[in-house]
């Protein structure tokens, strides 16, 4: 295992794995709508952005301090693939107790975000109704 500084250290949490390949784009654009457009004034201006890599997305953007003894903002790394939902927080100090627990707030919106999506597909989506593959799939009962 390697050692990092205090100015190299990230903490990384796995919100969610192997999801559904269809959901991925989807979950983008919600994160992207429902909490990155709401969070805007505390988000640093154009830091801001979105990549695709491969068949994934990953978020970016830093957090302005906003507690009062929050010296430092915090930069937010999200990945989103089939493989894993994956929140980063590059170069945090685990020393710093304040920004510890913007991170922790950070972690339970980001969470709930997720699960809304996840609650929102289920409820508008055929896939969980029928099933997302013909092999397991049945047609509705057609009978009067």
């Amino acid at each position: 295992m390697e050692t990092a500084t205090a100015a190299e250290t990230t903490r990384r949490i796995v919100i969610e794995r192997d999801m559904p390949e269809p959901a991925v784009a989807g979950l983008v654009e919600f994160i992207d709508r429902y909490y990155i457009k709401s969070k805007s004034r505390f988000i640093e201006p154009l830091s801001f952005r979105k990549t695709v890599s491969g068949t994934g997305f990953e978020l970016f953007w830093i957090l302005k301090p906003v507690e009062p003894d929050q010296a430092t903002p915090l930069s937010v790394s999200l990945k989103i693939s089939q493989t894993a939902i994956e929140l980063d927080f590059p170069g945090l100090d685990p020393s710093d107790k304040p920004l510890q627990n913007v991170v922790e707030r950070t972690v339970d919106e980001i969470e709930a975000t997720v699960l809304s999506y996840f609650q929102n597909i289920k409820t508008t989506s055929l896939n969980f109704v029928i099933g997302a593959s013909e092999e397991h799939s049945e047609a509705p009962d057609q009978r009067g």
